[in-house]
């Protein structure tokens, strides 16, 4: 049975899903870690405005995490993820998008949401 942070997510609640984290919760992007349930809530008050309708093609469960493999839309661009769920609430938590061409868009929109003064989505990026 997939974590609950995960049944959230695959429900296009991205934000709903911070409820499920644990207070000192470790969130690693393609960006940048994050630390604590308040700040991750915040970025994923933004990732909700851009993800749209995740879709699971693997799910993988282990003892004590779950790891999806998804499709969906981001800011209008398809593109493919994987999010990483340890533990129940989450304490860790790992998300990733490809290809880059969908990538760089959408961290440019995540730092617009945020209000992020020119933010780089990767090195030479």
């Amino acid at each position: 049975m997939p974590s609950s942070l995960v049944d959230a997510f695959l429900a296009g609640d991205v934000a709903g899903a911070a409820a499920h984290l644990a207070p000192d919760a470790t969130f690693h992007s393609p960006v940048a870690d994050y630390d604590g349930r308040e700040r991750i809530a915040t970025l994923w008050a933004a990732i909700a405005q851009i993800l749209q309708s995740p879709q699971a093609t693997t799910v993988i469960e282990g003892e004590d995490e779950t790891v999806v493999f998804f499709t969906a839309g981001f800011h209008g661009r398809a593109g493919d993820g994987v999010l990483r769920v340890v533990g129940e609430p989450a304490r860790d938590v790992t998300l990733m998008v490809r290809p880059l061409e969908t990538l760089i868009p959408a961290v440019k929109e995540m730092g617009r949401l945020l209000d992020l003064p020119a933010a780089r989505p990767v090195p030479g990026g």
